[in-house]
């Protein structure tokens, strides 16, 4: 499944609102404005905001990069949500140096949460073989 970054853009000033990245975008736009969760409730309205698929890409840190790179261009701040927070704070090399160490056999999932900026045990995991930050 490809990777989606997308801005949505006020329909009346034609300023971009929002930047963010989905696998889903017709599902993400529902979320922005017609589902209301308690943790997440919608902010727009259908009618107020245009939906713009900007990019499309293979795996999740590229997108994640065109990510930050249109919000640093929009000056927008980057949200640091829920259980994704790691993904985002990790680069590609720290990953592939992540998973030299694991090799070596002298570290544990635990210990890679230490020294790398990853919360749980299971996302070094996910990392380490291969589950995400692939090329």
């Amino acid at each position: 499944m490809k990777y989606h970054v997308y801005e949505l853009v006020d329909a009346t000033t034609g300023d971009v609102v929002y930047v963010g990245q989905t696998k889903r975008p017709k599902l993400r736009f529902a979320e922005h404005t017609k589902y209301d969760y308690p943790s997440r409730p919608a902010i727009f309205k259908d009618e107020d905001v245009e939906f713009r698929v900007v990019a499309v890409y293979d795996t999740k840190i590229e997108a994640l990069n065109h990510e930050d790179m249109l919000k640093q261009q929009y000056n927008m701040e980057r949200p640091e949500r829920g259980n994704r927070t790691w993904i985002r704070k990790m680069t590609f090399e720290q990953a592939e140096e992540m998973r030299r160490l694991y090799a070596t056999g002298d570290y544990t999932y635990g210990d890679l949460c230490e020294m790398f900026p990853v919360k749980s045990t299971n996302s070094a995991w996910r990392i380490v073989n291969h589950k995400t930050y692939t090329s």
